[in-house]
């Protein structure tokens, strides 16, 4: 499956061209290693493909609904963050359609015959949403993730304001890895990862 098709793209800053008529597409189950020095463009092509950045020239396409994740180099939150609010951002769309199951069920059970099976075809997709989601095993999928990558459930109520930088970037790469993206974009991800942190990710 064609995830994305990138025709001639070219960006510059001033008169030096950091890349110019790249040419090629990313299928799906592939994997993709991007390698340079530093200042060779690398981030400045992540954050095009991803809608961060304008290209000069050329053209970007996604295929139609794909969910990109992209891990930047540095994170920022609210201070006042828990690990464990961080990490349930990327169940955001589980919990709207919790809230939205919730309030079918009540008008169901108050609503007109003529009104049920209307309310029940609702219902009947957001289930089917919900379950495609992976909605019931949330905490489940939360403790792996969190526990593979260094945040044992005793870190969870710890405020982002106390992490270190490497921390940050991991806690950053546990919630896109929840949020299961169809394409994943790793900046220097191994960076803050020690050999065990990097045979799980691996391995996940």
């Amino acid at each position: 499956m064609l995830f994305a098709r990138i025709t001639q793209l070219g960006k510059s800053y001033g008169a030096r061209d950091i890349f110019k008529n790249l040419d090629f597409e990313v299928h799906q189950e592939d994997r993709i290693g991007i390698v340079g020095p530093n200042g060779a463009g690398k981030t400045t092509f992540f954050r095009i493909f991803c809608g961060l950045e304008e290209a000069d020239y050329g053209q970007v396409i996604h295929s139609s609904g794909l969910r990109i994740g992209y891990l930047e180099q540095f994170q920022s939150w609210s201070p006042e963050s828990t690990v464990r609010q961080i990490l349930e951002e990327a169940f955001a769309e589980c919990r709207q359609l919790e809230v939205r199951k919730a309030d079918l069920e009540y008008k169901m059970t108050h609503a007109q015959p003529e009104e049920q099976k209307e309310l029940m075809e609702e219902y009947g997709k957001i289930q089917h949403r919900f379950e495609h989601l992976g909605g019931y095993d949330q905490e489940f999928k939360l403790t792996k993730v969190a526990q593979g990558l260094g945040f044992p459930p005793d870190t969870w109520n710890d405020h982002a304001s106390v992490l270190s930088g490497g921390e940050k970037t991991r806690l950053a790469l546990a919630r896109l890895l929840l949020s299961e993206p169809d394409l994943l974009f790793l900046d220097e991800p191994t960076n803050h990862l020690d050999i065990l942190m990097l045979q799980w990710l691996e391995d996940f």
